[in-house]
């Protein structure tokens, strides 16, 4: 009987020496591999920027060394691009092994083909610096009662832009993402971060500011003798209200309600929603930090005056 189980650890071991002889003789040995890779840099003349953030990706064909093929780091690193003799503009830029290289420098690794794509469009713009202020981005509204006071503290009110001196000069202000706060009763403070406009290369510092709201209790004032205005009646008509003038309560933040004009408040009624007995709902318009308190009447009625 064969005695194949003897010593049966000692082949083993001669077994996994010998698979590792051979992994070692493997990964040593050179290899051609197609591989595709992200442009993650792009090398540009100084004073100089992209106007746009660069995504693109290749396929290269590259030559290394079995134990770098394995490595994933130089991968994740992508390739760099050098366009230094390039000024501001657009350009199509050819791609070749001698301006396109790895980011990751460690030996063993050489691009020597650019399979696709064989070019790049490249948009150039000059760096533009711009100090700009921050606009909050809110929608904020108070619980019954209580009211947003008008302004809104913002830190910093400014911030500093560096980017395509294009796009830079579309830009008035900065404004912080969008948020909604409803049925505030007490003040509140919150940080959000600001908004960069789609597909831009921008740089803004800082990236975020911080809004302090204020809620105040709410004012009430009354406006008397708001004539009544009467929407889509008929082209050559002359029509009027009873009563033609109606009074309204409006409540709001007392620094801004005592300085509302009665010519922001407009008071109408819709000619095409009268009833069958000619009444027609008021609706009341006035700016949107202000609510109606109070409406002594609710409806008027519609006279056609023949």
């Amino acid at each position: 009987m064969l005695k194949i189980f003897d010593n049966l650890w000692a082949k083993f071991f001669s077994l996994l020496i010998g698979v590792l002889i051979w992994f070692h003789v493997a990964t040593e040995k050179s290899y051609n591999y197609d591989i595709r890779l992200p442009i993650t840099k792009v090398d540009i003349k100084e004073g100089l920027i992209l106007t746009r953030p660069f995504t693109d990706t290749v396929t290269a064909g590259v030559t290394a060394i079995g134990k770098q093929l394995l490595r994933e780091k130089w991968q994740a690193q992508g390739v760099r691009l050098s366009a230094v003799g390039y000024p501001a503009g657009q350009h199509t830029v050819a791609l070749t092994p001698s301006n396109v290289t790895l980011v990751s420098t460690a030996g063993g690794v050489h691009i020597h083909d650019i399979i696709s794509p064989t070019s790049v469009a490249l948009d150039i713009d000059q760096q533009y610096v711009a100090f700009l202020p921050v606009e909050p981005a809110l929608d904020v509204t108070a619980d019954v009662g209580f009211a947003v006071a008008r302004q809104i503290d913002v830190s910093p009110d400014t911030v500093t832009v560096v980017g395509p001196r294009s796009v830079i000069k579309t830009l008035k202000s900065v404004a912080t993402q969008s948020y909604v706060i409803k049925g505030l009763r007490t003040g509140t403070t919150i940080k959000l971060p600001l908004a960069h406009p789609e597909n831009s290369n921008l740089r803004i510092t800082p990236d975020s500011a911080t809004l302090s709201i204020r809620v105040v209790p709410v004012k009430t004032r009354s406006y008397d003798n708001l004539q009544v205005i009467v929407f889509n009646a008929p082209a050559g008509s002359s029509v009027v209200t009873s009563p033609p003038l109606v009074r309204v309560d409006l409540a709001g933040p007392p620094e801004d309600i005592d300085l509302l004009n009665r010519n922001a408040i407009t008071v109408s009624v819709d000619y095409r929603h009268q009833s069958a007995d000619h009444k027609a709902q008021l609706k009341v318009d006035c700016p949107s930090s202000f609510r109606v308190a109070r409406l002594p009447i609710d409806s008027v009625r519609i006279i056609e005056e023949r």
